[in-house]
């Protein structure tokens, strides 16, 4: 039986739910005990989940989703704060990246909703912890990576959303090779390609307003656009003109942003690097839309003819 096919029968769907329960279970323990181990182990945790919502039948999942929120928690008892921050999150991400797997969702939209659900359950988990436990898991993290302040705080959003793209990253990365390699029939995205140029524009664009505001949404804006903008390399790469202007504008944008890195309030210099990724999404979303007034008028000139 291959890893990556639907299992059929109720004996095949509840033993393989019961595997992965048992190491989202082990995992619960390790990090419980070693919150250092925590941040690289709970990097594959997500390929659980999503191995489980592609393979298993809806029920199935519903179950295990169930479990690994009593069976987490209860061995990872002696530290149960990093269970609910680092292992539930990965996994309940890993169930989004399976289910927009079977949907067939594309490539981008599918690594960054798994990133995008996992970055809302660690807000919410920092909140629930908080509240329940009186501890702040921000300051927390930062002190196993020996950092710690304001402006570790304010970058905290930004470092959730990296991480879960990082997870979703490795996810994807290793299904899609071990799909290559079983013959697994991948569906390609509809292409809305446009919409996530648009989506860049936005995020890049409003970025340095909401910094005046609330720098912490500043920098997850600036993570949300940055996403879409390096994704838009992609497609400026297939021209030359494309790639000219970009190298020109980028270029422009980069002595542009040395200068507003001062203006910016402090702990939001970092902002200012979005005006040096905004022409990608630009040039992107520009050259699409000349295209697509082209074909129009092609078309009434063969209807003249």
């Amino acid at each position: 039986m291959r890893l990556l096919s639907e299992r059929q029968t109720d004996s095949e769907n509840l033993s393989f739910s019961a595997i992965c329960l048992g190491l989202v279970g082990v995992v619960s323990c390790l990090s419980s005990f070693f919150p250092l181990l925590s941040l690289f182990a709970v990097l594959f945790l997500p390929l659980l989940g999503a191995v489980e919502s592609y393979c298993c039948k809806a029920r199935y999942i519903v179950a295990f989703a169930l479990g690994a929120g009593i069976i987490g928690p209860l061995l990872g008892a002696y530290s149960v704060d990093n269970v609910l921050f680092f292992v539930l999150p990965s996994v309940y991400a890993g169930l989004s990246y399976g289910y927009g797997l079977r949907k067939g969702m594309g490539d981008e939209i599918l690594v960054f909703v798994s990133a995008l659900v996992e970055t809302i359950l660690f807000f919410a988990s920092v909140a629930f912890i908080y509240a329940v436990y009186g501890i702040d898991m921000r300051k927390a993290v930062f002190s196993l990576l020996g950092k710690d302040g304001e402006a570790a705080y304010a970058i905290f959003p930004l470092f959730g959303f990296a991480y879960s793209l990082c997870q979703a990253g490795i996810s994807h990365l290793i299904i899609y090779n071990l799909g290559s390699r079983m013959s697994m029939q991948m569906q390609k995205g509809l292409d809305i390609s446009s919409f996530e140029d648009g989506f860049a524009i936005l995020m890049l664009s409003a970025c340095f307003g909401i910094a005046y505001l609330d720098i912490s949404a500043a920098y997850l804006c600036f993570g949300l656009g940055a996403y879409f903008a390096l994704y838009s390399l992609r497609r400026i790469v297939k021209g030359r003109w494309l790639i000219a202007c970009a190298i020109a504008l980028c270029a422009i944008t980069m002595l542009a942003a040395a200068y507003l890195y001062s203006k910016l309030p402090q702990n939001a210099g970092m902002i200012s690097f979005a005006l040096f990724l905004l022409p990608l999404p630009l040039l992107s979303l520009s050259s699409k839309l000349i295209n697509l007034a082209k074909k129009p008028a092609k078309g009434h000139r063969d209807d003249e003819k």
